[in-house]
C-alpha cells in the first residue's frame, strides 16, 4: 500500500532513520518547536531592540516564520544585502545570533531539516522509497525541490502529480 505523508513528515522520518544509523554522532539534534520558540524569545529579549518590545512571544513568533520562509525559498543569503530598515535590521540580528546558538550546540531546526536531510540522502543505510509521487503541492518551493533532487540523485524515482486542471467555461 501507499505511504502517505505530509512533506514534513517525510522529511522528518528519514532524518529519524539517520539518527538511528551508523551516522548518528555527526548529526545535529532537531529541536522541538517549543524549543525554537524559547530560543527565539531569549535571543528577542536579550537583544538590544527586543528590550522595547511589549509582546515578545508573538514577536518571536514571527521571526520563527520568517526564518521558516527564508529557508524555504532560499533567502537567508539575500538577509542584509539590501539596506534593511528597522524591522529587517533587527531580524538580521536575531536569525546570526539564532544561527549562531544552533550551530555551537549542534542543533537544527524545523526550517532547515530538509537540508540536513537532503545531505544524507546518498548514504546507503538511510532508507530510500523506490519511488516518491510528490502530489498536490500548488507550488514546490526552491528547498523542497532541492530535498526532491537529492532523493532523486541518491536512486529514488520522484514524481510530482497533481490534480486534473478544470477549465474554467
Amino acid at each position: 500500500t501507499a505511504d502517505m505523508l505530509p512533506f514534513s513528515a517525510f522529511v522528518e522520518r528519514a532524518y529519524g532513520d539517520a539518527l538511528y544509523s551508523g551516522q548518528a554522532d555527526g548529526l545535529p539534534i532537531l529541536l522541538a518547536p517549543a524549543q525554537e520558540q524559547a530560543l527565539w524569545e531569549s535571543i528577542i529579549r536579550e537583544s538590544e531592540s527586543g528590550k522595547a518590545l511589549l509582546a515578545i512571544p508573538e514577536t518571536a513568533a514571527l521571526a520563527r516564520e520568517a526564518w521558516q520562509l527564508a529557508h524555504a525559498w532560499r533567502l537567508m543569503p539575500l538577509v542584509g544585502r539590501s539596506p534593511p530598515n528597522e524591522d529587517a535590521r533587527a531580524f538580521q540580528q536575531w536569525a546570526q545570533r539564532y544561527e549562531t546558538i544552533t550551530r555551537r550546540e549542534r542543533q537544527t531546526d524545523s526550517a532547515r531539516l530538509a537540508d540536513v536531510t537532503a545531505s544524507l540522502l546518498a548514504r546507503t543505510e538511510i532508507r530510500k522509497p523506490k519511488a516518491l509521487v510528490h502530489y498536490g503541492f500548488d507550488l514546490v518551493m526552491p528547498q523542497q525541490s532541492a530535498f526532491f533532487e537529492a532523493l532523486a540523485a541518491a536512486g529514488c524515482e520522484v514524481t510530482g502529480a497533481g490534480p486534473e486542471t478544470r477549465g474554467g467555461d
